[in-house]
């Protein structure tokens, strides 16, 4: 994993509150998707709306 996913990980970890199992599931998830991890943390109920819309304010600022 790069320094940019090993941040996204912290991100999910600390300022969501993912559990590390949940961020896992999606990682794995993603990579047989191919869809972007935020989507897929959405899709698998992991965060709601807001923590989208966060995610991506992050994403994009980062």
């Amino acid at each position: 994993m790069n320094q940019q996913g090993i941040r996204l990980v912290r991100f999910l970890k600390y300022e969501l509150g993912l559990s590390s199992r949940s961020i896992a599931l999606g990682l794995r998830r993603q990579r047989q998707s191919h869809g972007p991890l935020p989507m897929v943390l959405y899709q698998l109920g992991f965060i709601d709306l807001v923590q989208l819309d966060y995610l991506y304010e992050w994403t994009w600022s980062s």
